[in-house]
């Protein structure tokens, strides 16, 4: 079994002085705190960290570093992470980008910024169908149509749906809720994803999928028990038919 270690990026600034990641998202008329991360090294004689912003984002004009006794509590493995307040300064600036510069001494960083709506399971989805097609899923979210499909001919549900009374059978709604909780759940997570969405901060980009599973895990254990409820009720309402 072969094993990659990736390395964190909070660990490794560039050039000693950056925001991880260096673009985020913020709610139109929300606030957030981002993440600007230095390396203990590249720590000189000035304390002060001065901010920019552009509109409609807004951020505090300076960070006073504190003095090196007490330091020790921004430290993780000789990185200081320090958190800085953003908001958006009113609504009406969904789709808007701004972004942040932070100054020290001879060093820059930049973070870019998007206004976006706040994210909704809700309006992801349009619609929850049976099929009969015959494919090794149990469910999949078709992104462009907005809308879960069920497969009814796949093995695990097939032992549910024999019995004529199965509309009735716990173990049958328990199946489907969970079913439908999960894959929705996952594509609320992969769209937020893919719109760089702060709620579900994504490091390696160039493989994303395991902290997609993280974050897919962490919504399901917060959400999962309300949907779980719903999705039940749509459960005994299943139709089969090709």
């Amino acid at each position: 079994m072969g094993v990659e270690v990736l390395e964190n990026p909070i660990f490794s600034p560039a050039n000693g002085f950056a925001f991880i990641p260096d673009k985020t998202t913020v709610v139109d008329g929300g606030e957030k705190k981002v993440q600007l991360c230095i390396d203990r090294n590249v720590i000189g004689n000035s304390k002060e960290i001065t901010f920019n912003s552009q509109s409609p984002i807004n951020c505090p004009m300076e960070w006073i570093l504190p003095n090196t006794e007490n330091l020790g509590k921004y430290i993780i493995k000789n990185i200081i992470k320090i958190e800085i307040p953003i908001r958006v300064m009113s609504t009406g600036h969904i789709g808007e980008q701004g972004t942040i510069t932070a100054l020290y001494e001879n060093k820059a960083s930049e973070l870019n910024i998007k206004v976006i709506s706040e994210p909704s399971i809700t309006g992801l989805v349009r619609d929850i169908r049976p099929s009969g097609k015959d494919t090794k899923r149990i469910s999949k979210f078709i992104e462009d149509e907005g809308i879960l499909e069920i497969y009814y001919k796949h093995p695990l549900m097939k032992k549910y749906i024999i019995r004529k009374d199965f509309r009735v059978k716990p173990d049958f709604l328990i199946f489907v809720a969970d079913t439908i909780t999960r894959e929705i759940i996952r594509a609320f997570v992969v769209q937020g994803f893919k719109e760089n969405s702060s709620r579900f901060p994504i490091f390696n980009m160039d493989r994303p999928e395991p902290e997609i599973d993280e974050h897919t895990i962490r919504e399901y254990y917060e959400q999962g028990p309300i949907m779980h409820e719903m999705f039940i009720k749509l459960a005994k309402a299943f139709r089969v038919g090709d």
